[in-house]
């Protein structure tokens, strides 16, 4: 039987990659339109506030529903128990942000930000109604019906959300837009794949999946943490509109390497978990995917960092033009992601969930640790930060794979050591 076959992954990638794509689309459209309109200071309002829920939404599913695509004998049970405990983690964060808010705007001098953390809190309980119908089509390897919700969803929240920008909302323009796709996605795809829990909580069940998840759960937990704590950092050291401008130069670079990362992460996952039953799968899967990275990713980034500072002036104005400046380093900076990921996944699919913890907890508090020390230096220094993290996580990882397959490691460590070479002495050429 062809492996490709087998594994499912050859039509799922096409699905995903339109998933991703529309998601990507709609969303860069929409902070594109609605940048010219409000400005940055606006943005850097709602960045902030995002790193809450950004934190809450990883607690909420904790690694569980990663969980259940790897388990081959999963049933009702294992999903409900699931569903209820990821819907219970929901009410409680958001019970805690509630509260909280006002301390939090107090922090950082912004009364603003009480009522912002009060209304966009809300997308976390509604997520959770949709978390098990994902699953499933996730699973099943099934993205059509996804990449339509995604384009339905998308289309009605821009639309809202430019209504609510050209009559003066400003940043809550912003706020309906995540709020008005979340509930548009959640409603179509109850329709589409209906699902209630039909048993009750067990503990025997979320003791099982727990103890897979607990490792993705720390290393997610940890990663998000991780990825806002340069826009919770900045926006104490410096300007709203300063992080605004970060924060937007940040979501650019994140698009295109996003709907990699992302192609990659979902399509991966439930395909390396059905390699494992054959001999030699999983290096077809990673071969398949370096070659996806190497020929529509990096033209990609390469091409956006040379027209970045340009692009930027052309597309949202004068007003942006320290974007621009750090979009040309940052697109290079994220672009390991999609590998770093790729092998994160070869660990979950060995059952090495705890190795994605320790590598990711060590990097990432040597990198806050150096963050810290040039934060006073700008925002160029913090760029540089972030590149330099992630191209010494993607050689760590590539590394680390030499304990699950040699035949892997070998095919890997030569690409990723040359590309961190060229990209970083790239980076550090443009200052």
């Amino acid at each position: 039987m062809n492996k490709r076959k087998l594994y499912g992954a050859g039509k799922a990638v096409h699905w995903a990659t339109l998933d991703v794509l529309f998601g990507k689309f709609f969303s860069i459209i929409s902070l594109v339109i609605i940048g010219r309109i409000i400005g940055p200071e606006g943005f850097g309002l709602v960045a902030l506030a995002g790193f809450f829920f950004n934190l809450s939404g990883i607690l909420i599913s904790s690694g569980m529903n990663v969980a259940l695509v790897n388990k081959f004998d999963r049933d009702e049970l294992d999903y409900s128990t699931t569903f209820y405990f990821s819907i219970s983690v929901a009410l409680i964060l958001y019970s805690i942000t509630f509260f909280l808010s006002p301390y939090i705007a107090s922090y950082y001098d912004e009364e603003n930000l009480e009522l912002v953390l009060k209304i966009l809190g809300l997308n976390t309980v509604i997520a959770v109604l949709a978390l098990i119908p994902r699953t499933k089509y996730h699973i099943n390897m099934n993205y059509m019906p996804l990449t339509l919700i995604t384009m339905i969803s998308g289309v009605t929240s821009l639309s809202l959300s430019l209504v609510a920008a050209y009559n003066g909302m400003a940043y809550w323009s912003i706020i309906v837009l995540h709020i008005s796709n979340e509930i548009v996605s959640v409603i179509l795809i109850n329709v589409v794949h209906p699902w209630y829990p039909k048993h009750k909580f067990s503990l025997s069940r979320f003791r099982s999946l727990y103890s897979f998840s607990f490792g993705i759960l720390m290393s997610s937990v940890l990663n998000v943490v991780y990825i806002n704590i340069f826009t919770v950092i900045i926006g104490k050291y410096y300007t709203f509109k300063d992080l605004g401008q970060f924060n937007q130069a940040n979501s650019i670079a994140n698009t295109p390497v996003g709907i990699f990362h992302l192609v990659l992460q979902k399509v991966t996952l439930p395909a390396l978990s059905n390699a494992k039953r054959i001999n030699g799968g999983s290096l077809v899967i990673v071969k398949d995917s370096y070659r996806y990275i190497k020929f529509v990713l990096l033209p990609v980034v390469f091409m956006i960092s040379l027209i970045s500072k340009h692009l930027v002036l052309f597309v949202m104005g004068p007003e942006w033009h320290e974007a621009g400046i750090y979009l040309s380093k940052l697109i290079i900076c994220v672009s390991p992601i999609p590998i770093i990921f790729l092998n994160k996944n070869l660990f979950i699919t060995n059952n090495r969930t705890s190795l994605i913890f320790k590598v990711d907890f060590l990097i990432k508090c040597i990198t806050v640790l150096f963050l810290f020390i040039v934060i006073d230096h700008g925002i160029d220094y913090v760029v540089m930060i972030i590149g330099v993290s992630n191209f010494a996580s993607m050689l760590v990882y590539v590394s680390c794979t030499v304990s699950i397959s040699t035949k892997i490691f070998k095919f890997q460590i030569i690409k990723v050591a040359m590309y961190s070479l060229l990209s970083m002495v790239l980076i550090f050429s443009m200052n």
